[in-house]
């Protein structure tokens, strides 16, 4: 798989989630203080720019590839 078929699996389901949801609705919450949540928009906006979350070393469309490739 490549980081640019990963992405869009990314894509996919956080659009899926906004559809559902909407794009301010919480995508995942994390439990430290300040950025302790972030939205479905701000998920969307990290997966384009293919960068962390805000404030956190979660990269989504990393996650996904090491997912796909531990199994």
């Amino acid at each position: 798989m490549t980081r640019e078929e990963a992405k869009q699996i990314a894509l996919k389901e956080i659009e899926e989630g906004i559809r559902q949801e909407g794009e301010d609705a919480i995508f995942m919450m994390s439990p430290k203080t300040g950025k302790c949540s972030w939205t479905y928009k701000e998920a969307r906006e990290s997966i384009l720019e293919d960068k962390c979350l805000e404030d956190s070393n979660v990269n989504l469309i990393d996650m996904i590839l090491k997912y796909y490739f531990k199994k």
